[in-house]
């Protein structure tokens, strides 16, 4: 669903962050 699909982008800009 697009939750997971949201959670994921997320989770990719939080490691990005670093």
């Amino acid at each position: 669903k697009e939750v997971l699909f949201l959670a994921y982008v997320q989770h990719e800009i939080a490691v990005s962050d670093y």
